[in-house]
């Protein structure tokens, strides 16, 4: 898993993982602890069991966006009784017709099973790599990009606020500032 395909589950960290352990949890955090330190084996292996589960829905939707409005692509996307093929979710019952409280098939339970036991060895491998493991890496670049982020977040003011005195209101004209009495607003309202 993240031993052998280290790009691959980097962009899965960054973008399906926080869906699972909340974005808000991930974001606050993943650039001062590891990601088994948010994540449990089961958040990992759950992550993995839904991008399998809908990856074929989910590609069919891509394509069918880029290719909706083509002839070609709604002939070869018709069933042999001229109805349009639809992808399912692998381990979910009855796809998008499940009916309430339908849920994982057992081949889906299965295979959950199995990825929490992929997970936990993956773990375990690349924990023994020491400060060049997956995790140390990916900590470290997610600490430099908050660090480098840190300082774009603060917007400076402008123009300084000026100290109001009294009753005094602020006017632009062109490029000067110029203070305005409240009664001289007063009388150009009136205009």
């Amino acid at each position: 898993m993240r031993c052998e395909h280290g790009d691959r589950y980097t962009l899965f960290c960054d973008e399906i993982l926080p869906c699972v352990v909340g974005k808000t949890r991930w974001s606050d955090n993943i650039w001062q602890v590891k990601i088994s330190d948010l994540a449990t084996p089961s958040d990992e292996a759950f992550a993995h069991i839904i991008l399998e589960n809908n990856w074929d829905v989910w590609v069919e939707l891509a394509e069918g966006d880029m290719e909706s409005s083509s002839a070609a692509s709604s002939a070869e996307n018709d069933g042999e009784n001229g109805s349009k093929t639809v992808a399912c979710p692998k381990y979910t019952q009855n796809g998008i017709h499940a009916k309430r409280y339908h849920g994982w098939t057992h081949e889906g339970i299965k295979r959950f099973n199995t990825l929490s036991l992929e997970v936990r060895r993956d773990r375990k491998l690349d924990a023994k790599k020491n400060m060049g493991s997956f995790e140390h890496l990916y900590l470290a670049r997610k600490k430099e990009q908050y660090l480098s982020s840190k300082g774009r977040k603060k917007k400076s003011p402008l123009e300084p606020c000026p100290s109001s005195k009294g009753d005094e209101i602020w006017a632009m004209d062109d490029l000067s500032v110029t203070p305005l009495n409240s009664s001289e607003v007063r009388d150009t309202a009136a205009v």
